[in-house]
């Protein structure tokens, strides 16, 4: 049986029994949220609006610690109606060599490396899908949860032991919203350049300053053409 002391336990953790063992857990947790035409808080509390069109990190594992387990969460917005705000379309998890996608194509669905399954979904203790209400819930044994409403809403939920320890569109959760917006190289940056840094796969579409251009241009183009009465 695993034991544990509290004096063996890391900052923001606490010794506990969870099913029956006796261990080191998480005291707290932070909460990332990415809703609407998206609106994001960040795990610090910082709001800003993205409306980029790619697939973004929305929060990942940027540490070396061992001690943490990897994950990474990206997010794929669409147009729906107007080109001038997107929604959340797809939230994808990467977490024990697993690819799990909750999509708005395929409700109350999870596709598991490619696969379409029904809930619930479990995977060797590690984790597990399921459905709450409207949401789907990606549960790991690091204790990150992955929330989608497979419409608009997502959420990724972390312990405080991975504050300072991830990245992405939702920040460092380090409990200072002031230091949130840094892109992939480390630098400070506005919501544009934010949002553009953490593209997975930045080939596929363009910076949204320049989508944002192209999209004023084609709205202005249709108001000028000639009306037939």
């Amino acid at each position: 049986m695993v034991v544990c002391k509290d004096s063996r336990c890391k900052p923001g953790e606490v010794c506990a029994v969870v099913k029956g063992v006796r261990r080191c857990v998480a005291n707290s947790r932070s909460i990332c949220v990415a809703t609407g035409d998206p609106h994001y808080t960040t795990f610090d509390g910082h709001r800003y609006d993205f409306m980029g069109t790619c697939v973004y990190l929305l929060a990942g594992l940027c540490s070396t610690d061992p001690t943490l387990i990897p994950f990474a969460v990206t997010v794929e917005n669409n147009h729906r109606g107007s080109h001038l705000v997107s929604f959340t379309k797809v939230v994808t998890m990467e977490v024990y060599n697993m690819t799990l996608s909750l999509s708005q194509e395929h409700p109350r669905k999870v596709k598991v490396n490619g696969v379409l399954l029904d809930l619930p979904f479990t995977h060797n203790q590690q984790l597990q899908v399921s459905l709450r209400g409207v949401h789907g819930f990606i549960t790991t044994d690091a204790g990150v949860t992955v929330t989608f409403d497979w419409y608009s809403y997502a959420r990724v939920i972390v312990p405080n032991t991975y504050a300072g320890a991830v990245c992405g569109l939702c920040g460092n959760a380090n409990g200072d919203p002031h230091d949130d917006f840094v892109t992939r190289d480390g630098r400070r940056a506005d919501e544009t350049h934010l949002g553009d840094s953490w593209k997975r796969r930045p080939e596929t579409c363009l910076p949204w300053g320049q989508a944002l251009r192209a999209a004023g241009e084609e709205t202005g183009a249709l108001c000028r053409l000639p009306r037939h009465h």
